[in-house]
């Protein structure tokens, strides 16, 4: 039926029920897909968040939660990828006081040329440069990159 590289939707629901197609919501196109200020996707960025949720010394009580439920099924990444849920990595993403979104970010600064070194203890334009240059880096687009920074400034003065 999946002989090609689109989802056969005529075959199989596309519904986000999970009463509907629970297991397509738990493969991984679509549980590890993009999360997070910048869109963390792919079972191997997600395995880089598995091991700081299972080395966390901190005292959320969301990734703790997450944490023991993961270590119940041992210490390999990738059967812990595996048995991760949609509902427990929302969870984390939506959650955790932005402790995970922001290890998201560290995972995709560190494999995307360390573009956010220079953002602390520096002036505010070199800060707004570099997250310019972070939604560069996330889309390789100048035009994404613009309005990236607009996004973020927009969020900061939010706050």
């Amino acid at each position: 039926m999946w002989g090609g590289e689109a989802y056969p939707q005529q075959h199989t629901s596309v519904s986000t029920n999970p009463s509907a197609a629970g297991y397509v919501l738990e493969a991984d196109f679509f549980k590890f897909r993009g999360r997070g200020l910048i869109q963390t996707t792919g079972r191997g960025n997600y395995i880089k968040i598995i091991s700081f949720v299972m080395n966390y010394q901190g005292t959320n009580p969301v990734i703790i939660a997450a944490k023991a439920g993961w270590a119940q099924h041992g210490v390999n990444l990738d059967t812990l990828a595996t048995i991760s849920t949609n509902a427990e990595w929302d969870n984390l993403f939506q959650n955790s006081s932005t402790i995970v979104a922001a290890k998201s970010i560290q995972v995709h600064n560190s494999l995307s040329g360390s573009y956010l070194e220079g953002i602390n203890g520096t002036t505010p334009a070199v800060a707004a440069a570099t997250i310019r240059n972070m939604g560069k880096r996330v889309s390789g687009a100048d035009a994404y990159a613009n309005l990236y920074i607009n996004r973020v400034t927009q969020m900061i003065e939010l706050l």
